[in-house]
């Protein structure tokens, strides 16, 4: 999708947004876990709201593959020659400089061969705290021509029941288990709440059907009210478990896909008004071109800029997303002139 004509504004805006929520789910205790430092609940409900909603970061990325990617026709070759071997390639590399940047800063020995080895074994290494996400995109693109077979057979009725799925597994069920001190149900139907299959399918359907919340207000209401438990039920729940002395973010995003497609469609909805503006169209254009980028250097970003703004507040958390923002973009827009660089950011 480089050329211009051919690009959707509204999936650029909301990898602009997804990105800035990313690096404010970096910013630990100071700002995305700062409820854990407080006594106030009204704060820690204002805190956790924001945390709750930055979930979505994630969630939106796959949404917007979903619907770029899912109604492609392309060979099982070309898919892997030009899609999975580029972050097959970005996910060793940066990690392994982000090691060496790390053991070179901290004065520490390096073991290439151990690193290998722990970035074969575990999805969840990431010395970054965020190239995970790598690791489930590089699941999504393996799986990408199985999962454009079952979108193009996607009907109403079945993504209706796909949401249903959703808000049962991804909602009711976490809950109940959560005051009843249950365990996990041993009846898993990952595909209704998994990162690689829900969300992108889920944005390939509503892509393709340019369904509007504008011109449905009874699918207004419906989604405005599944969101609103999302945030209500995240927060009680988060906040209960937090009281009990368990500190897990498993409740961060109850019945979270509800929230995702009320922003996804509302930014593609407002976003038709953006179409007028030529200019304005081509800076979020170029800015969106940089936000993959932006995620694999805003590590760096971050202990650049921490160790010169130490901050220690609330309020320093949200000051330093855009400067770790602002500083990742401008590293990024040089970096894209280079030629090679320039295919892996």
């Amino acid at each position: 999708m480089n050329n211009s004509t051919s690009r959707k504004i509204h999936i650029d805006v909301i990898k602009i947004l997804a990105i800035l929520l990313v690096i404010f789910n970096h910013t630990g205790e100071d700002g995305f876990l700062a409820y854990q430092r407080q006594g106030n609940l009204l704060l820690q409900v204002i805190q956790l709201f924001f945390t709750s909603f930055c979930k979505i970061a994630v969630p939106l990325y796959f949404m917007c593959s979903g619907a770029l990617l899912m109604g492609k026709e392309e060979s099982i070759q070309k898919l892997w020659k030009k899609r999975i071997l580029k972050f097959v390639i970005v996910t060793i590399g940066f990690t392994i400089v982000y090691y060496a940047f790390l053991s070179i800063r901290d004065h520490n020995p390096m073991d290439i061969s151990w690193i290998l080895r722990t970035m074969y074994s575990s999805s969840n290494f990431s010395f970054s705290g965020s190239y995970w996400f790598l690791y489930s995109y590089i699941a999504f693109l393996v799986m990408l021509p199985i999962f454009r077979i079952i979108a193009k057979h996607m009907t109403k009725e079945v993504m209706a029941y796909l949401l249903f799925l959703h808000a049962l597994f991804g909602g009711v069920l976490p809950i109940f288990e959560f005051y009843f001190g249950l365990g996990g149900l041993a009846v898993s139907v990952p595909f209704a709440t998994s990162y690689v299959f829900f969300y992108p399918l889920v944005g390939y359907y509503f892509e393709k059907n340019e369904i509007s919340l504008w011109n449905n207000k009874k699918n207004l209401l419906a989604v405005c009210a599944m969101s609103t438990l999302s945030i209500a039920s995240s927060i009680i729940v988060s906040l209960k478990a937090f009281k009990n002395e368990n500190l897990t973010e498993n409740y961060f995003a109850l019945f979270g896909g509800f929230v995702v497609i009320l922003v996804y469609l509302l930014i593609r909805d407002i976003c038709k008004k953006v179409s007028k503006r030529p200019l304005l169209q081509n800076i979020i254009r170029e800015i969106s071109g940089c936000t993959f980028g932006i995620y694999l250097l805003h590590g760096f970003a971050f202990i650049f800029i921490n160790d010169v703004y130490v901050g220690g507040r609330y309020l320093d958390a949200w000051v330093k997303v855009p400067c770790v923002f602002i500083s990742s973009l401008l590293i990024v827009f040089v970096l894209r002139r280079i030629p090679v660089i320039n295919k892996l950011l």
